[in-house]
């Protein structure tokens, strides 16, 4: 899974490389003017349905990974709340021994 740096590097190369190649093929085209056009719409739409994916994509590893992370902080937020219930605890019993100790 790649992280958020990596979706919006990926995202930026995929938009660059789709940009420069239907620049060149506009440049290298022998074809008609209206074969070209065709051609055009077609890679536009290309473009778009695999932006669209991509940012779909980049839309699901974000919540796979928020979903990570709030299973992460739960477990932590447990652990620190059996630890201060502990060392209440061990402060409750320390009291106790000390107030015995007094009363002696």
């Amino acid at each position: 899974m790649m992280n958020g740096n990596g979706n919006t590097k990926y995202l930026a190369w995929l938009a660059t490389g789709s940009v420069v190649g239907a620049g060149l093929a506009l440049l290298f085209a022998p074809q008609s003017g209206k074969q070209t056009r065709r051609d055009v719409r077609y890679l536009g739409k290309t473009v778009r349905h695999r932006s669209k994916k991509a940012f779909l994509e980049a839309g699901h590893q974000k919540d796979r990974l928020v979903r990570d992370i709030s299973k992460r902080l739960g477990r932590q937020i447990d652990r620190g709340q059996q630890l201060t219930d502990d060392l209440r605890s061990a402060l409750e019993t320390g009291k106790g021994y000390l107030r015995k100790i007094k009363n002696s």
